[in-house]
C-alpha cells in the first residue's frame, strides 16, 4: 500500500515519503517485538502522521460545532419559556 501511495504522490514529497517509510518499518519492528501501546503510538503520531500530512499539504478543517450550537438553542428556548410562563 506503501508503493502505491508513493507513486501517485508529488514529485517534491520524496524526503517526507522517505521518512514515512523509515517510520513504518520502525512501526513494524515495534508491533513485532510487542511493545507497549505508547512506543506504538509515538511513532505513529509523532513521525508517520506529520509526515503524511506534510507530503500532502493536508489542512484541518474546522469542525462546526453543533453542540454548542444545540446548547445555545436549549438556552434560549428556556429563556424565552422561563419568560411567557412568568407573565401569566
Amino acid at each position: 500500500m506503501f508503493s502505491n501511495l508513493q507513486s501517485i504522490a508529488p514529485s517534491n514529497t520524496s524526503p517526507y515519503l522517505d521518512k514515512v517509510g523509515t517510520a513504518l518499518n520502525e512501526l513494524k519492528q515495534k508491533i513485532d517485538a510487542r511493545d507497549t501501546g505508547m512506543d506504538v503510538m509515538m511513532v505513529v503520531h509523532l513521525q508517520i502522521h506529520p509526515n503524511l500530512i506534510s507530503a500532502f499539504d493536508i489542512s484541518a478543517v474546522p469542525e462546526f460545532p453543533i453542540p454548542i450550537l444545540l446548547v445555545m438553542i436549549s438556552f434560549i428556548g428556556v429563556i424565552a419559556m422561563s419568560r411567557i410562563f412568568q407573565r401569566k
